[in-house]
């Protein structure tokens, strides 16, 4: 398809994490975005927000309801999906996997109706890329979750809430590529699949209740609530990283029918480093002495799982926010927002 340099792009759920950053990194592109929203509230926080005659927004209540995206894929060159539920709070699969499978597909028949759409970029996640190793493995676009299908599949509602989020996301990105290979669209479909996304968020937060996932995991760690901070604690990248990992999906032509793995140079990290970080660049900021523990002062090595960046780095040609600066852009969002609170 014709890479998307301008023109209507559609971002769902636009009120998150993640999709609020991308709709500021469209709108500073030049292109005009339509978000949808569950309610009003949320748009029109938006509209504050961005401040910009090119952002508009449209109800969409129900992600897996028929047709809930027809109207709002209207005259859209590209689409950004990002609406999916991201917690670790199910009860039963169904509850993460239905709407994360279904609003997926919803999205993709609608897209199928119009004859603008060119490209359609899905959120994906490493969720849909990881598996249990016997020995440490680089992950990277070829590899795909099977085994928390499976354990979905086999356990139901005992499968650990951990293997239904991922099951989910496994099974949506499954879904959209196997919707293109049987209905053949005009447009063409690249997947995002990000780790552990840090950096400031800009969504409307107006109680820690209201953090995404992610960014509730550091508000606990700089609050002293995270207690073991030597071990593992996952890969991350920062969401000004995935935002623009969305950007070149859609406007580069050669990453059509590809997914691209997003994840920092640094890659896996303990809550041992961000705490070292924040003391050695903030020692003298009230809440570094305050509520950041030491830990032990010395960043121990631990064995980590792996995720390869090169293909985004290469075919995208795209570079990653170090480290450092996203634990300490991260810190600072975190301790504005918490004047409002």
């Amino acid at each position: 398809m014709p890479l998307i340099k301008s023109g209507r792009v559609l971002v769902t759920g636009a009120s998150g994490f993640l999709a609020v950053e991308i709709v500021q990194q469209l709108l500073d592109a030049g292109f005009t975005v339509r978000g949808t929203v569950r309610a009003a509230s949320k748009g029109d926080y938006l509209v504050q927000l961005f401040n910009n005659p090119n952002f508009s927004y449209v109800i969409v209540e129900d992600s897996v309801a028929s047709e809930a995206f027809t109207e709002a894929v209207r005259d859209c060159d590209g689409i950004m999906h990002t609406a999916s539920p991201f917690h670790f709070n199910a009860n039963h699969p169904d509850k993460l996997i239905k709407p994360a499978v279904e609003g997926t597909l919803n999205l993709l028949r609608a897209a199928h109706g119009s004859d603008t759409v060119k490209r359609v970029v899905v959120t994906s996640s490493i969720a849909a890329i990881l598996e249990p190793t016997p020995t440490p493995v680089v992950f990277d676009e070829t590899h795909w979750n099977e085994h928390s299908i499976r354990e979905v599949h086999d356990k139901a509602e005992q499968a650990t809430q951990s293997d239904m989020y991922r099951a989910s996301k496994s099974m949506a990105e499954k879904a959209a590529w196997a919707f293109m290979r049987e209905q053949h669209p005009l447009f063409d479909l690249a997947c995002v699949n990000p780790s552990i996304i840090f950096g400031p968020p800009k969504q409307q937060i107006t109680s820690p209740a209201n953090l995404n996932t992610s960014t509730a995991m550091f508000y606990d760690f700089i609050n002293g609530k995270t207690k073991s901070l030597s071990a593992p604690a996952g890969n991350y990248v920062d969401v000004r990283d995935v935002a623009m990992t969305h950007i070149l999906a859609l406007s580069i032509e050669e990453a059509g029918g590809e997914r691209f793995l997003c994840n920092s140079d640094k890659g896996g990290f303990t809550w041992q480093e961000v705490a070292d970080i924040l003391h050695a660049r903030l020692p003298e900021h009230d809440a570094v002495k305050k509520h950041v523990p030491m830990g032990e002062r010395a960043s121990a090595s631990v064995q980590q799982m792996g995720f390869s960046n090169a293909k985004a780095k290469h075919l995208l040609k795209q570079t990653f926010t170090p480290f450092e600066d996203s634990v300490v852009d991260t810190f600072h969002a975190l301790c504005e927002l918490e004047k409002a609170w």
